[in-house]
């Protein structure tokens, strides 16, 4: 991968420019054949098989802008053209751009990924980091989803809303995934859907 952005301060410390999630973005998929990643970038990036990303056209200023890809273990080149990896961005259709939590694959290489996507961006708006320091301007308009996209090129087969941001899932053989979340009394009950309610 080849980006354009010069990371300013110490890497891991503050605002990144380019970078792969080494603690919960990197897993091999079940199919044995492929590794699920997620990332993000900011200016350009070049992806092994020549395709190029731009952050320019994002409304969002303050954060990266999200991707994730299913890596073909058999291809140096990853991603592309003879290889079956596929790389996807996960802003697309959130203007105001959107954080990934999880990623994995199943047995026939399918991804299942949450995520947080948001309609707008507020430029004069105070939000704050991981770390709790205010930042001016704030994505607006978001909602949690977890979503499966397809082993042959990351379309999407099913979305569900989700009311919290699921972190750490995991497939298992029969085609499952369990995942985890926080939860406290002053979130009230939590709505899965299909009268699933906790």
């Amino acid at each position: 991968f080849k980006g354009s952005a010069i990371q300013v301060g110490q890497i891991g410390h503050g605002s990144q420019t380019n970078s792969i999630d080494a603690h919960s973005g990197l897993h091999a998929m079940l199919d044995k054949q492929h590794i699920a990643v997620k990332g993000g970038f900011r200016q350009l990036l070049e992806l092994p098989d020549g395709t190029l990303w731009s952050s320019a056209s994002r409304i969002n200023t303050n954060d990266q802008v999200p991707f994730v890809m299913s890596i073909d273990v058999s291809s140096t080149q990853g991603v592309g053209s003879g290889t079956t990896g596929w790389a996807k961005l996960m802003d697309d259709g959130h203007a105001g751009g959107a954080a990934v939590y999880s990623v994995d694959g199943d047995t026939d290489g399918n991804m299942i990924v949450t995520y947080e996507g948001c309609g707008g961006f507020n430029s004069t708006a105070t939000s704050y980091d991981a770390y709790g320091r205010a930042v001016q301007g704030a994505m607006t308009d978001c909602a949690k989803y977890v979503a499966k996209l397809a082993a042959a090129n990351g379309a999407e087969m099913w979305k569900h809303g989700i009311p919290v941001a699921l972190s750490s899932c995991r497939t298992i053989t029969d085609g499952s995934f369990f995942c985890g979340w926080s939860m406290s009394d002053a979130a009230g009950a939590l709505d899965f859907g299909n009268g699933v309610t906790v």
